[in-house]
């Protein structure tokens, strides 16, 4: 009995109606400096590779799901957002702040392909890994509820 309280009153704060911000969430661009803003605020980290200016399922994720309100309430109430970039133009290239450390991430956790998104502790332990899913902000939200009730499950498309 415990466990459903506990489902139903997570499913309750991850309800957009229920988790308003006053300010729109930040989207760090640096590892280091959101896995300590993580670990200062206690929550865990959203991490999406990504290659913003070439991948259209990174640029449709963007525009479906994490460019809406919908999303950004009730994810970054328990969530540090980072976007690491890995894109083609020079003029977006000189926007990262450290290509290097995103390449040494992207191997650290074997990203094949983009868009990848990973769960992880502000540790850098990932607990859930997944990508694009279709279904708006909403559903991308309960997708990734699932993900963390399921424990570690490998994406989707490296099955």
């Amino acid at each position: 009995m415990k466990h459903i309280l506990s489902l139903i009153s997570l499913c309750l704060l991850t309800s957009p109606a229920v988790c308003q911000e006053a300010n729109p969430p930040h989207w760090y661009a640096d590892f280091d400096k959101a896995a300590t803003a993580a670990e200062k605020e206690g929550k865990d980290l959203l991490v999406d590779f990504t290659g913003s200016d070439w991948c259209g399922w990174c640029i449709r994720l963007d525009e479906e799901v994490f460019d809406h309100e919908a999303f950004l309430a009730p994810i970054s109430q328990n969530y540090i957002l980072l976007k690491l970039d890995f894109p083609n133009s020079e003029e977006v290239k000189a926007k990262v702040p450290n290509p290097a450390r995103n390449a040494e991430l992207s191997e650290k956790y074997d990203v094949a392909g983009f868009p990848t998104i990973l769960l992880m502790n502000s540790s850098g332990e990932v607990f859930a890994s997944t990508g694009y899913e279709q279904g708006g902000p909403e559903a991308y939200v309960g997708h990734l509820g699932e993900k963390c009730f399921t424990g570690f499950v490998i994406d989707e498309r490296q099955k």
